[in-house]
């Protein structure tokens, strides 16, 4: 009997690489969320640190100039903030995108898997019943060898020995 073959492998597997490939673009795109994440969290605390030394030399008299510098320095700090911020919205559009691809990937290759063990099913099944045909066959043959004359004859000699 010939072995099993899913003419559909090749195709198969162009779903399965994808699938992986879409995975790996998702991870690379929460790594660099992730990431861009840590560094908003990051400018939020230098914002803080900024305006606490603003606080404190206010507190101690801080001259004009002084004032001028810390609101230069908050306002980039405040740029630096809401570009983070643009960048996280990006981001989470493009992991969303990512995680629709992995979705739709994952169902082809799904479906592809589901068809060939169909397949497989019942390729076995009939390979089970081609198995049984031939049993039967083989004991219809006996039988049939049993029941006639030619087999009596032939067992004629071993009943005489007796």
């Amino acid at each position: 009997m010939k072995a099993f073959r899913f003419s559909l492998e090749p195709v198969l597997e162009l779903r399965r690489q994808a699938g992986e490939r879409a995975a790996l673009d998702l991870a690379v795109v929460c790594r660099k969320r992730i990431d861009l994440e840590r560094e908003r969290d990051l400018a939020d605390a230098r914002m803080e640190e900024l305006r606490a030394d603003v606080r404190e030399r206010r507190a101690a008299g801080a001259a004009a100039w002084e004032e001028w510098g810390f609101r230069g320095a908050i306002l980039r700090q405040e740029e630096a903030i809401t570009e983070c911020d643009k960048n996280l919205d990006r981001l989470r559009e493009e992991e969303r995108t990512a995680r629709e691809a992995l979705s739709k990937a994952r169902v082809a290759w799904k479906a592809l898997e589901r068809l060939k063990a169909r397949r497989k099913d019942r390729f076995m099944q009939e390979w089970e019943r081609g198995e049984e045909r031939e049993i039967q066959e083989i004991a219809g043959r006996a039988a049939a060898r049993r029941t006639s004359p030619a087999f009596e004859e032939d067992l004629e000699p071993l009943m005489q020995k007796s």
